[in-house]
């Protein structure tokens, strides 16, 4: 996972993709922005048209894990499932760093604060369960994609003495996509329910996601041979997709995804695929965006939470009209700094040690 998803530089077999996608490097980079957009919305309509199109970017980003992890090894499974909790662990800390340094500003006590960090027994099964971490809400992806290495590790493990035969996952995703597409996506456009967070877990949505990743790597070159390998026609299917999608948001309303974002997210996966190098990238340049993307996540919630206590009154002060507007782009531009820097020390540190 180089950002939000197991990173695009992972061999791989096909001839159709070179060792680094750079187009899937710079598609994370920009989805990690609408990510932000989510938590630091835009006021008015405008904020709710920019939801539902980034609503693309989750979808993306287990897909492309699904897709990397193709012939992968169980040790190689288990080694990114580390990698997840440490990115997760990560982000946890950052985010309990920035509020107790809101705490102290403000006069209050960090220590108060630690002891209301002890989880309880219902706040412990929420996360088991449904993948909803305590006090670091946005990071419920992290823990997500973690089921869903932990479910594949454990089905690669069990085939370990043979070829993996991936049928049974695909069947397992297709069946868990059946209950999300029916619960989420149906049941929110018909307005019967609206269950939301209930789906938003690596049961119902990460799985069949990370499984549809890794049917497309199996399948890569028939599935572009069968249907398409035009970039026009894939782009095409992804802008009706996401025409369809504001429409749903404009009159039905939206679940966790709309529906038409099935098919933008499938096409855009296509698209990736099919075309994984970008002219104007440096292979340098697309392993940075990776990169970025990754801390983007991690980082934007805790700086958006401290802007608000700090900076919002004055910031709109100053910019009375068009403030709610400009404030969105601040967050993303403190926290492309903040991911600047925080890749800076991370190459720094793996430099070093290296060494040692």
């Amino acid at each position: 996972m180089s950002a939000i998803a197991v990173s695009a530089d992972t061999p791989v077999k096909s001839s159709v993709i070179p060792k680094r996608n750079q187009t899937m490097e710079l598609c994370k980079f920009i989805a990690s922005f609408f990510v932000v957009f989510i938590h630091a919305p835009f006021p008015g309509r405008l904020g709710g048209l920019v939801d539902c199109l980034a609503r693309f970017a989750v979808p993306m980003f287990f897909m492309i894990s699904g897709y990397f992890n193709y012939q992968a090894t169980s040790r190689q499974v288990l080694r990114r499932l580390k990698h997840i909790l440490t990115l997760f662990l990560t982000g946890a800390l950052f985010r309990q760093f920035c509020t107790c340094v809101s705490i102290e500003l403000k006069g209050g006590s960090t220590i108060a604060h630690l002891i209301t960090l002890i989880p309880e027994s219902d706040e412990l099964l929420r996360l088991l369960i449904l993948q909803i971490p305590p006090y670091t809400g946005h990071l419920w992806y992290l823990c997500a994609m973690m089921v869903c290495y932990l479910v594949f590790w454990l089905f690669v493990r069990f085939q370990e003495e043979c070829r993996t035969n991936y049928l049974g996952f695909y069947v397992l995703g297709c069946a868990l996509f059946s209950i999300f597409f029916t619960l989420d996506v149906i049941a929110s456009a018909s307005g019967a329910m609206e269950l939301g967070i209930h789906m938003r877990n690596g049961w119902f949505f990460g799985l069949p996601l990370f499984a549809s990743g890794l049917f497309i790597h199996q399948y890569q070159e028939q599935i572009l041979r069968i249907f398409t390998s035009s970039a026009w026609k894939l782009v095409v299917v992804m802008v009706l997709g996401m025409l369809l999608s504001v429409l749903q948001w404009d009159s039905l309303g939206i679940g966790t995804v709309p529906f038409g974002t099935i098919f933008e997210v499938a096409a855009l996966m296509l698209l990736m695929v099919s075309h994984p190098q970008v002219p104007f990238l440096r292979e340098k340049t697309a392993r940075t965006l990776g990169a970025l993307s990754m801390w983007l996540y991690l980082l934007h919630l805790p700086l958006y939470l401290v802007f608000g206590d700090f900076f919002r009154e004055p910031f709109l002060i100053i910019f009375p009209k068009a403030g709610g507007y400009l404030e969105p782009l601040v967050i993303a531009t403190i926290s492309l700094i903040a991911a600047g820097i925080f890749e800076g020390l991370s190459r720094f540190i793996k430099k070093h040690f290296r060494r040692k």
